[in-house]
């Protein structure tokens, strides 16, 4: 794989991502789970990957997407409901 974006952050989650990468490959990192990797330093530069680690937004930007998300997904499904099962 070119590129690898692990959601959950932690050690085990990057040691897979970081196998998981050929060569060029770019690990990208934004889950915020913590631990440590125990990664083969050697395979790095062997390898020519590169470990990226991104943070963006806050807590009050994070609710007002997983909401917007729900409700989406909560008047699609109802509308489904309705087209489908309701004739």
């Amino acid at each position: 794989m070119s590129h690898v974006l692990d959601f959950v952050g932690s050690g085990d989650t990057v040691q897979v991502g970081a196998r998981l990468l050929n060569k060029g490959g770019n690990l990208i990192v934004v889950g915020l789970f913590g631990g440590a990797a125990k990664l083969p330093t050697v395979t790095i530069p062997l390898k020519g990957i590169s470990i990226i680690g991104n943070y963006l937004g806050t807590l009050q930007e994070f609710k007002v997407v997983f909401f917007f998300f729900f409700f989406f997904f909560f008047f699609f499904f109802f509308f489904f409901f309705l087209i489908y099962f309701i004739k």
